[in-house]
């Protein structure tokens, strides 16, 4: 190995060992975090709607205002006790940000007032806000998305098609992590992301139709037709945490912040750290622009969870507990995931957003919710009858946006919209 090559190996053996150090090395309480998105619709068009506008009636209530780091007088959202309120990567999208908490049915309830209080508003300002996974009428397009300087600075490097984004929305989950676990969190998530797009699809109706090739999960299949390589399941699995690390530090950097400044590097994360200093506040950059269905956070100390439409209020509870369940029975899902081979996990999720058939795919869902479901009778108790209903859809192959198309078989968009508008008769 020549001189260059070992510096290489030195700076990759420090940048590992300090993302290892950036997770606990024991949890005295495991912590879930809900990240929630809602298309924003106008009343009457259902064409995209601005969520921004949902923003000052909240100040006038104490909420205090957000601003972009650049464009300082462009308010991106507010917070109030932990709870964060912002627009997304589009201005129609709103999303809604909880503080950690340690039990699935005390979070999702305060998510729930949240919203009540989001729909009010959005109804005082002619909007309606969606629990759904993409927009229904508006197409994506780059008039759509936030004037946010970070935003458009890392778009420069992306495909055209990244502007699909714009229009969906996704349920995501944090969870919290010890050292030890961190290589078992990312194979556990991202071999079983398949399996949690079949259970909460939520997107068949978009562009003002059923999607023209019957897809239900269309929000997730959109970031597979970005055209990148950090998208959907990593293409191996890691034996372990250095494996990981070494696969994220050789990836292209999409954006770091030099004196206040961003930019787009286009080198690799190891490439910047043989260089600058300052690669360990670059990471959460680095880290924040790959966009696997599962991804380690050393920003927070979390597992994200991702490949999830956004749900209706309240079933978001049952993607939550499915994912605290899992965590709090790690080992015995890594063992099950470890069974299956890496490429027929890729396979799975891929037949799973076309629907094409697949045997497997019903036994896998079981045994993934039993082990799920010994996990929160360990973590709480009261939690795991969420997973009934999963159960439910499971053995009967029913899922939300089947129960959806049926509504716009009988009353179009305007029955979709009825249906999952946050404050409606049925959320």
């Amino acid at each position: 190995m020549n001189h260059a090559g070992m510096n290489t190996q030195k700076k990759l053996t420090e940048i590992v060992e300090w993302f290892e150090h950036s997770f606990p090395e024991t949890l005295p309480e495991r912590l879930i975090g809900l990240e929630k998105e809602y298309p924003v619709v106008c009343a009457g068009t259902y064409e995209a709607g601005d969520a921004r506008a949902i923003f000052q009636p909240l100040i006038e209530l104490g909420w205090i205002p957000l601003f972009d780091d650049v464009y300082r007088q462009e308010i991106m959202g507010v917070i109030r006790h932990g709870i964060r309120i912002s627009t997304d990567a589009g201005w129609c999208t709103l999303e809604i940000m909880m503080p950690p908490m340690p039990a699935v049915l005390e979070a999702t309830s305060i998510l729930q007032d949240t919203e009540r209080l989001i729909g009010r508003i959005a109804r005082d300002v002619g909007l309606i806000v969606l629990g759904y996974g993409i927009q229904p009428v508006t197409k994506p397009g780059a008039h759509l998305w936030n004037k946010r300087y970070r935003g458009e600075v890392a778009r420069s490097a992306l495909p055209d098609a990244f502007k699909n984004l714009t229009i969906t929305a996704s349920d995501q989950v944090h969870v919290g992590i010890a050292r030890h676990e961190l290589v078992q969190s990312a194979n556990v998530f991202n071999a079983l992301s398949g399996i949690f797009v079949r259970l909460f699809a939520h997107a068949p109706f978009w562009g003002g139709a059923l999607d023209s090739n019957g897809r239900t999960a269309v929000r997730e299949t959109m970031w597979d037709e970005i055209g990148v390589d950090t998208t959907g399941i990593p293409p191996h699995r890691s034996e372990t945490t250095e494996e990981y690390v070494r696969y994220m530090a050789a990836l292209p950097m999409r954006l770091a912040k030099r004196e206040g400044v961003y930019v787009v590097p286009g080198v690799s994360f190891v490439e910047w750290a043989m260089e600058h200093e300052d690669w360990r506040k670059q990471w959460k950059y680095h880290e924040s622009c790959t966009w696997h269905d599962a991804r380690l956070r050393a920003m927070f100390g979390t597992v994200e969870i991702r490949p999830v439409c956004s749900q209706m209020p309240g079933e978001n509870a049952r993607l939550a507990a499915m994912v605290l369940g899992l965590a709090e029975n790690l080992d015995e899902a890594a063992r099950f995931v470890e069974g299956v081979e890496w490429h027929e996990w890729i396979t799975m999720r891929q037949n799973i957003l076309n629907g094409s058939p697949d045997e497997r795919i019903a036994s896998v869902t079981t045994e993934a919710l039993d082990i799920a479901r010994d996990g929160l009778r360990k973590k709480n108790a009261q939690d795991a009858p969420l997973l009934d209903a999963l159960y439910v859809r499971s053995e009967h192959n029913i899922f939300p946006a089947d129960v959806l198309g049926e509504c716009i078989k009988q009353g179009g968009v305007h029955a979709l919209v009825e249906h999952a508008r946050i404050g409606s008769a049925t959320s």
